[in-house]
């Protein structure tokens, strides 16, 4: 499903970071004392944000003193004198009174800090009494900080959402295995217990979890009938050896998948020999031609995962990785915008927007969005497209609304409109605001 109309970009939330890409996050453990950011309660279920809280854990084997550090970015709050015991917890509370009344036993504690954490998403910087920074991180409420589940029925219609239940949901969200990288949100998890286990291990603390499945991506971007299209991922774990991964894929009108192996051999297209990057290739396919594909990855252990997460794994509309063949030639000066889905989500969605009820649903449909601006070309998969507007939902061509994962927005922004009716009307109004020095 090709797009190529008028773009509206909606401006991004006040509280959102600009994340950066998730090949950059890669890291090790911080290197000073070894302490890291542990749990974090973001969204409280009784949205009082008194009780938001971020529990720092030591890692190493000696107290760590914090006197002179600070939380910088999403809040702030320069640290009294406190001490963090070797593989300890320090708790640290948006209001230590409230805390304290809600968690009794908890200790110890500092707080009273300035700010909010955003619903959304949000970085958290902990940094030393010289400014160095210790830990970072950007924690998201989508993507991979969540998992894909079929949406609830609107208008009798259903879409896809994301499930985070630390969104919210009476739950915080914990780290896994703090001694992996703690930028990933495939290690991080909403804790098994109500509100949270503040000053304690975690709830879901796991020193061997599964294999991380991180920067998945297809290439070349729009390929040709003629071209192999290649498949690389870096997966992350505790242990360097012993990982596995398959490649799972199909074209959109098979009903099985086809099943190959993912290698870290430096001759499938995956870097250098054992460098925790695999690689595999689909074969050509037709013009025109929608192909879907995930992965699992092992250890030794027989732990797995499965990227994309969804939460019914046997669903026949699975919200998969998407890419789509085509062999026809564009103007590489013009943006241009494509919307790629599975013929069955296709196919439901404009039955649902030319229904006389449907269209009012906001029921969001999973694709693969793919930009090209400047020559330069971007992906970005398990993004939604739903009908939007008011009066217009009944109209042809439809206006559409894209939204990005939380943890992924495209060119700093999580939403964006495709207009399809009167966008000569709407660039003359954004030509004459931009000669006004309004925009």
């Amino acid at each position: 499903m090709l797009l190529n109309i008028f773009l509206t970009l909606w401006r991004r939330l006040p509280a959102k970071p600009t994340l950066l890409p998730a090949v950059c996050l890669v890291s090790t453990l911080p290197l000073f004392g070894g302490v890291v950011i542990n749990e974090i309660h973001y969204h409280p279920s009784s949205e009082d944000v008194r009780e938001e809280f971020v529990e720092l854990h030591n890692t190493g084997d000696e107290a760590v003193s914090l006197e002179g550090w600070s939380l910088r970015r999403g809040v702030r709050l320069d640290f009294p004198k406190a001490t963090v015991p070797p593989h300890g917890y320090l708790v640290v509370a948006a209001d230590v009174a409230v805390f304290a009344a809600k968690y009794p036993a908890v200790q110890p504690i500092v707080g009273d800090w300035e700010g909010v954490l955003s619903n959304r998403g949000e970085t958290i910087q902990l940094e030393d009494a010289n400014g160095k920074i210790i830990d970072s991180l950007s924690y998201a409420d989508e993507g991979e900080w969540s998992i894909r589940q079929r949406g609830l029925p609107r208008y009798e219609h259903q879409g896809w959402d994301w499930l985070a239940e630390h969104d919210g949901g009476g739950k915080s969200l914990e780290l896994i295995n703090p001694g992996i990288s703690n930028k990933h949100g495939q290690n991080w998890a909403a804790s098994t217990v109500e509100e949270g286990t503040p000053g304690t291990v975690n709830s879901v603390f796991n020193a061997d979890a599964a294999p991380m499945i991180l920067n998945v991506r297809h290439s070349p971007i729009v390929p040709r009938s003629t071209s192999r299209v290649q498949i690389t991922t870096r997966l992350v774990d505790e242990k360097k050896t012993g990982l596995t991964a398959d490649l799972f894929y199909r074209p959109d009108s098979a009903e099985d998948y086809l099943t190959v192996p993912m290698h870290d051999d430096g001759t499938h297209g995956d870097g250098l020999a054992g460098d925790g990057l695999f690689g595999q290739s689909i074969p050509a396919y037709p013009d025109g031609t929608v192909i879907e594909f995930y992965i699992r990855a092992r250890d030794t252990q027989g732990h797995s995962r499965i990227y994309p997460a969804v939460a019914v794994q046997e669903d026949a509309r699975r919200a998969n990785l998407l890419y789509q063949v085509d062999d026809s030639l564009a103007d590489d000066s013009l943006p241009f915008f494509r919307i790629i889905m599975t013929k069955a989500e296709r196919d439901y969605f404009l039955s649902m927007v030319k229904n006389s009820t449907g269209r009012f649903s906001d029921a969001r449909m999973n694709a693969t969005f793919i930009s090209r601006m400047s020559g330069k070309q971007e992906i970005r998969y398990l993004a939604d497209i739903r009908n939007r507007g008011n009066g217009s939902r009944w109209k042809t061509p439809n206006n559409f609304r894209v939204d990005f994962p939380s943890d992924t927005p495209w060119h700093g922004v999580e939403k964006i409109n495709l207009n399809a009716q009167y966008p000569h009307i709407q660039l003359l109004g954004s030509a004459l605001c931009q000669q006004a020095g309004l925009l």
